[in-house]
């Protein structure tokens, strides 16, 4: 998992980004507590805090009996959290004429009262390290303390098993005789230990707590979470009562926000554009990098750059299996396969293989009759020596009977939605049957119509914190707006883009598998901030905010072949 450094968080998609800002925990004045609370069971703490809390009131608890850890350990597991079963001598105090304190190493209960002044005690013979325990009576009990993990209990009690030996103990004598040399040296040895410094923290070992995880494979949200990482993957994550963070961890406090997996852009182009410019005169190393980061800053961590890419992409590719890395991963399919032939097409195939490419991007579609529209005998000519190259093929289209002819040749991915008509069962049965994956693109649509008037999102500071201001106001121009109202493909786009909506809903309802990309990246469409659009366009045709983060994390992944990003689990 690549450390980030967003800026917000939200349980709810309002183009604002669900990350973290990471600040390590503030110990405060029980860090001697807390030291303790990081290195032993729950008694040991909470008998240490008791003692702690004393010691810094100047007083000390009256009549505290001895506190003797057996050898004998096993764990109990109760309401989902484990504690030490341990054997151990409860400790008592008296604080009034009616009242008894004790100890239960148990239940994590650690001061309660009894019901009345006189008890019932017992005591064993000897403890497991052979140590004799008394009471005081003085007397030995038949009875193993830490038998039952029982509090002690009024006469009468059904709790003590029969063959319990009991004596009644007066108020005023108080339950412990004076503590024995055993029992000082104990506590000194406890406040020994509580004393002492806490671990150093180990380089590269993070735990995030408090905050709530979304993991990204569908599961509800885990509350009250910690996550930890080490060394850039993620070692556990899982509820604070069940998780407690390592002794050694860097601690960042995230409590009150939520952590989501980086989301992945599975349909971007990288390093194509610069400002409104766009093509080969503005592709560099350089130009990549910078949007690469771009995207991280906006907590997308993967994109796949589908088309018009150059070797710079392949070698940020190679360069990206790192802890450090500071940007979004990229993968990419080099340049877009056209042509009216096989032969043609199998031309561009091959260089794009040299360059080791992760993908082959064809464009199947006329832009609404104004070109001409790849032949299904070429297409299927690209399919097939693709995959004899092992590469997988994803697909530009428009049209229904166009994504109906794909997947008859065996297309891997579809990179749009399905824009001038309703999809029907052909199609849904296809897509589920050769488990092909959809990518819907919402944002595309709206780029080529938003900037017929000034969009509200020119003024929302999430979006105008990463933006270049004349490149906002070029878009401003009443003669470009005009320009844009007045075309009559950007009105059809417009029109398109209901189309699409209403498809993804009954795609998503169907089962199909959605990968969520946004085709970021040309002109105007803004990397990053697209990304939260897009996710807030999902929502609003009709996906549950889960199905969207799903989309955009582990389902992407999936559709991708990525194993070792999408979900917030071990090893990612």
């Amino acid at each position: 998992m690549t450390r980030l450094k967003p800026e917000s968080s939200s349980t709810t998609w309002s183009s604002r980004n669900s990350c973290f800002s990471p600040g390590f925990r503030d110990i405060g004045p029980s860090g001697c507590a807390w030291t303790a609370a990081r290195q032993s069971s729950p008694a040991q703490i909470n008998l240490a805090n008791l003692l702690v809390k004393y010691f810094m009131a100047g007083s000390w608890p009256p009549r505290v009996a001895a506190f003797l850890p057996t050898t004998d350990l096993s764990t109990t597991e109760m309401k989902q959290t484990v504690y030490p079963q341990t054997n151990y001598f409860r400790c008592y105090k008296t604080t009034g004429p009616d009242k008894r304190f004790f100890v239960n190493a148990l239940t994590n209960r650690f001061f309660q009262p009894t019901r009345s002044c006189r008890v019932r005690t017992n005591a064993c013979r000897k403890s497991e390290v052979g140590l004799p325990l008394l009471l005081s009576d003085g007397e030995p009990s038949s009875r193993r303390i830490g038998q039952s993990h029982l509090p002690l209990h009024r006469k009468g009690s059904s709790r003590f098993p029969t063959g319990t030996r009991c004596d009644r103990v007066p108020c005023e004598e108080g339950i412990m005789r004076p503590i024995r040399l055993f029992t000082v040296l104990s506590v000194m040895l406890l406040l020994l230990h509580c004393a002492g410094p806490p671990p150093e923290p180990e380089e590269g070992l993070y735990a995030f707590v408090g905050a709530s995880v979304i993991d990204g494979t569908g599961n509800p949200p885990i509350e009250n979470a910690v996550l930890i990482v080490r060394d850039g993957r993620i070692e556990d994550v899982g509820a604070k009562e069940v998780l407690p963070p390592p002794a050694t961890a860097n601690l960042v406090d995230v409590s009150g926000k939520t952590i989501i997996p980086g989301l992945i852009n599975t349909h971007g182009h990288v390093g194509q554009t610069k400002g409104l410019e766009s093509g080969p005169d503005v592709y560099s190393k350089d130009n990549v990098l910078a949007q690469l980061q771009l995207y991280a800053r906006y907590g997308v961590t993967t994109v796949v750059s589908m088309g018009g890419d150059g070797p710079e992409a392949i070698e940020l590719r190679d360069g990206q299996d790192t802890k450090d890395l500071d940007r979004a991963r990229i993968y990419a399919a080099g340049a877009v396969v056209v042509g009216r032939t096989p032969a043609a097409v199998t031309k561009m195939i091959d260089d794009n293989a040299a360059m080791k490419v992760d993908w082959i991007k064809i464009r199947v579609d006329d832009n609404l009759g104004s070109s001409r529209k790849m032949r299904p005998n070429v297409y299927q000519a690209v399919i097939e020596h693709a995959h004899r190259k092992g590469i997988r093929v994803a697909a530009h289209l428009y049209y229904l009977d166009d994504a109906k002819g794909l997947l008859d040749k065996e297309v891997d991915f579809i990179v749009h939605s399905v824009r001038d008509q309703e999809v029907d069962q052909e199609l849904i049965d296809a897509l589920l049957s050769k488990e092909v994956c959809l990518c819907p693109t919402l944002t595309r649509e709206v780029s080529t119509f938003i900037y017929e008037s000034e969009p509200d999102f020119f003024t929302d500071p999430f979006f105008l914190k990463e933006t270049d201001p004349d490149v906002i106001e070029q878009l401003k121009d009443p003669e470009r707006q005009k320009t844009i109202q007045q075309s009559k493909s950007a009105q059809q786009y417009k029109k398109a883009l209901q189309v699409a909506s209403e498809n993804l809903k009954k795609l998503a309802d169907a089962g199909v598998t959605i990968a969520f990309g946004t085709d970021s990246g040309p002109p105007a469409r803004f990397q990053g901030y697209f990304e939260h659009m897009e996710l807030d366009l999902m929502v609003k045709a009709g996906l549950t905010p889960m199905q969207a983060i799903m989309a955009a994390t582990g389902q992407a992944a999936d559709c991708l072949n990525l194993h070792r990003v999408g979900t917030l689990t071990q090893g990612k």
